[in-house]
């Protein structure tokens, strides 16, 4: 961003400019600046939600504290969670410790109830990075990122169960239905992320079960460039 006393350029969006004029004592002058500067394709958030851990998944009445919250640069004043869920929308999100924080989400047991969107909200307008969690009764859960992935990273997919099983069983890994690769491990690593690695995953383990179908979001990463802009007014 260039700013001085007589105009202000200003980057909008990934894709567009505006220079605002804010000086009329400049009326029957041509002049021209020249701007000389980085342009960075990130999109500017107005608030965040954090998510820990962060996961798409968990298993109904599993003990773990799993919270979220969601402000501006520190700021989380006027914002809340909210969630639409199976039974309820446009909620917002239940706070076991303290209700009147509306900014922060806690919760010390989970339910199926709880399955559903959640985001950040204000007055004014909703955050972008809304997430899904589900929560299950079911033999696996998938643990996956629920907040986008930076593209170029290594992302590991674990198959986790509530019982123990024999070293020996294989799970598999599918995405969008296509069998990705199967482990003794209970886990698969996707290395250097594109957005073609997204998708809906699950696992299955024969004989057990599989376990729901997450999201997985890749972000791209930040492009720098630089150019050069003529900036030419004639009043």
């Amino acid at each position: 961003m260039v700013d001085d006393s007589k105009n202000k350029l200003t980057v909008l969006n990934s894709m567009s400019l505006k220079c605002n004029h804010r000086d009329v004592s400049l009326a029957k002058q041509n002049w021209s600046r020249y701007f000389f500067f980085t342009y960075t394709n990130v999109s500017f958030l107005t608030a965040s939600l954090g998510l820990f851990p962060n996961r798409s998944q968990f298993f109904q009445y599993e003990s773990v504290s799993f919270s979220m919250n969601c402000g501006q640069q520190g700021d989380t004043s006027g914002w809340r969670v909210k969630r639409n869920t199976s039974r309820r929308t446009n909620q917002d999100c239940p706070s076991s410790w303290d209700r009147k924080s509306k900014f922060y989400c806690y919760f010390d047991c989970l339910y199926e109830a709880d399955s559903g969107v959640y985001w950040c909200e204000s007055e004014a307008e909703k955050c972008i990075n809304a997430i899904n969690i589900t929560v299950t009764a079911g033999a696996l859960i998938l643990e996956i990122p629920a907040l986008p992935v930076m593209e170029g990273e290594a992302v590991t997919l674990q198959c986790r169960t509530m019982m123990a099983l024999a070293e020996t069983l294989i799970t598999e890994f599918y995405k969008d239905e296509v069998l990705i690769g199967s482990s003794s491990t209970g886990n698969i690593t996707l290395h250097s992320v594109t957005k073609l690695d997204e998708g809906l995953y699950k696992c299955n383990i024969p004989g057990i079960g599989e376990s729901p179908k997450s999201w997985l979001s890749v972000r791209e990463t930040t492009k720098v460039s630089w150019f050069f802009v003529q900036l030419s007014l004639f009043i």
